[in-house]
């Protein structure tokens, strides 16, 4: 019996499987197997035959696995023969071009990346030909799953896992058939219908591995984060349902039975966390897996549960939740009966705070108003009512007292310093007086609140003692009853416009806004119609307003433009330049490709 031209040294407890693929790609052998075949004799022991063609006197220990057409003794290095894969050889290229023998923790069928090179492995299955091809760029291997290949590596070959390699949310460090089941059986519930990667007939290929390592690893990233985001997705896949069996029942059986040392206790917690502070319908003692705590901790119950707890009446629960005080989630239990949950902690802050609701009349009390004036601002949204007349037992408006002092509060703050010599008027007198409409009231009240309008007050804050500038309002108030109409005198367009009068009124003159005449309370006017105005502004632009967008002066904005106006004093005599619309935005675009041009050159692109 001859020996090899090439004969590759083994390595201490180096894979029987992987040292003969060495051995068959170093002679030029299309399959390891294949090789076997040429050079074993039935009347040589299978030892010898190998001492032979390697030129050795005695063979070191191999590791498993052993080929299945190679009956070799192979340590199992304190594992058992399934976490071998005997279908294929793994290796990192990087690593081979480094020392050349296959490592023997590729052999594990957990394997999947290296953490030297930080990359994914590769196979070449030992029935293949001996070069191995590359498949397309893949992503890295994530951080999560990088640290798990380290204390794969680590820990091969150890009786037990060394202390300080443990994964961040795992209180004891994990062995690698702890690290084995953890990955089984985390990818085992990310998807519901698994792959072809998962099927049984590819379990042990790599494609499969890096799955499994790879749904693994998202989940246990960031953890319990992204643990938590996957639950939420779960249960948002079926929102009528309020059973924990239905929703996360291979999670549960994962978590419970396949994992249930103590060692994946940290899996268990981050599942019931989820559970006690998301899920949305009632923990008790049916569920008899979970920690009593969770049922303590949990943030919704049921209505029945929290009148027994709470000692508040299920009528008045429910009133709760029509009036809108509290939240809640209502579900399908069974066929067509609802379910419904409740907030804990908003169930309790709201029955804190009964008694610290004002009726109509002590909201009217508080902010210095009618109770007509009130009624209106809740009406238009601008004080919130907890609950109406009709929908109470005694009749009576409930509006939370903190309403009304964030009102005040928020209006105080917005006093301002108004000179004696200005002729002012008290609000209560306007409203009384003045004959403010429902619409008009609301307006004034929201522009009061937004510091719009200037006021003062002495003393304690109340509104029927505000004093505002009389001409202010009076003006206020015309413009509004103008907005109104949809028609405008021409001072009400100058202000609209942001222009001077006179502009106005050449504007009119020279045809470029419409104008009409009007009749109101006995008196004729010129005025401008909305929609004109509207028209006008959509069509021209003036310089005034280009200026001020720009932050410059009017002159030096007109030297700089390459559009010529087409109103001003060097044209139809009007007292400001107008531009139309168009060109500016045909310029701005022009000079903005003329930019990107430059970049590109500049770039070189």
């Amino acid at each position: 019996m001859k020996m090899l031209p090439v004969r590759p040294r083994p390595v201490h407890f180096e894979p029987l499987m992987g040292y003969m693929y060495r051995l068959a790609r170093a002679n030029g052998y299309p399959d390891a197997k294949i090789l076997w075949s040429r050079i074993a004799k039935k009347d040589v022991p299978r030892e010898e035959v190998l001492q032979l063609v390697v030129g050795l006197d005695r063979l070191p220990p191999f590791s498993a696995p052993a080929p299945r057409w190679l009956a070799l003794p192979a340590d199992n290095r304190n594992l058992s023969p399934p976490a071998f894969n005997k279908d294929e050889v793994r290796f990192c290229p990087l690593c081979l071009t480094e020392r050349s023998h296959i490592r023997p923790y590729w052999s594990l069928n957990i394997s999947a990346a290296c953490f030297r090179h930080r990359c994914w492995l590769v196979a070449a299955r030992s029935q293949a030909k001996g070069n191995y091809q590359e498949g397309e760029k893949e992503s890295s291997p994530s951080e999560m799953a990088l640290a798990i290949t380290r204390i794969i590596e680590k820990n091969f070959g150890k009786k037990k896992p060394q202390r300080k390699l443990k994964l961040s949310m795992a209180d004891e460090p994990l062995s690698i058939q702890e690290l084995s089941r953890l990955i089984h059986g985390l990818a085992s519930f990310v998807s519901r219908n698994p792959d072809e990667s998962q099927k049984a007939s590819n379990r042990y290929k790599l494609e499969a591995a890096k799955g499994r390592l790879t749904q693994a690893s998202s989940l246990l990233g960031t953890w319990p984060f992204t643990f938590w985001d996957f639950l939420e997705d779960r249960m948002a896949s079926l929102p009528d349902s309020i059973s924990i069996q239905e929703v996360f029942g291979d999670v549960s059986q994962v978590l419970y039975r396949d994992l249930k040392d103590e060692k994946f206790a940290f899996l268990r917690q981050g599942f019931e966390g989820y559970l006690s502070a998301s899920w949305r319908g009632e923990i008790n003692g049916r569920h008899r897996r979970f920690s009593p705590a969770v049922a303590i901790q949990q943030s919704r119950i049921s209505i029945t549960k929290a009148e027994r707890s709470l000692g508040v009446s299920d009528r008045k629960i429910r009133r709760m939740i029509s009036s809108g005080e509290i939240s809640s989630v209502r579900t399908s239990k069974l066929g067509k009966r609802k379910f419904t949950t409740i907030d804990v902690d908003e169930l309790t802050k709201s029955i804190n705070c009964q008694t610290k609701y004002l009726d109509l009349k002590g909201a009217s009390v508080r902010l210095g108003l009618s109770e007509g004036r009130v009624r209106e601002l809740i009406t238009a949204g601008y004080l919130e009512a907890v609950t109406l007349p009709t929908e109470t037992s005694d009749r009576r408006w409930k509006i939370a007292e903190k309403v009304v002092d964030t009102v005040i509060e928020r209006l105080s703050q917005n006093r301002q310093n108004i000179s004696e010599s200005v002729d002012v008027v008290e609000l209560s007198f306007a409203l009384r007086y003045w004959r403010f409409n429902v619409d008009e009231w609301c307006a004034l009240f929201y522009e009061i609140r937004e510091g719009r309008i200037p006021f003062r007050c002495e003393g304690s804050f109340s509104l029927s003692k505000i004093e505002i500038d009389k001409a202010l309002l009076s003006s206020w108030l015309k413009m509004r009853g103008q907005q109104a109409a949809n028609f405008y005198d021409v001072e009400t367009a100058a202000v609209v416009l942001h222009i001077k009068e006179e502009v106005v009124y050449q504007l009119v003159e020279k045809g470029k806004i419409a104008s009409n005449v009007a009749v109101r309370r006995g008196h004729i006017y010129r005025g401008v119609d909305a929609r004109d105005l509207s028209n006008f502004l959509s069509k021209y632009v003036s310089l005034a307003h280009l200026a001020r967008e720009r932050k410059t002066s009017p002159r030096y904005l007109k030297r700089k433009l390459r559009v010529d106006p087409v109103i001003g004093p060097e044209i139809d005599g009007c007292r400001q330049y107008f531009y139309l619309r168009k060109d500016i935005e045909e310029m701005e675009k022009k000079l903005t490709e003329f930019r990107y041009d430059i970049v590109r050159a500049a770039l070189g692109l």
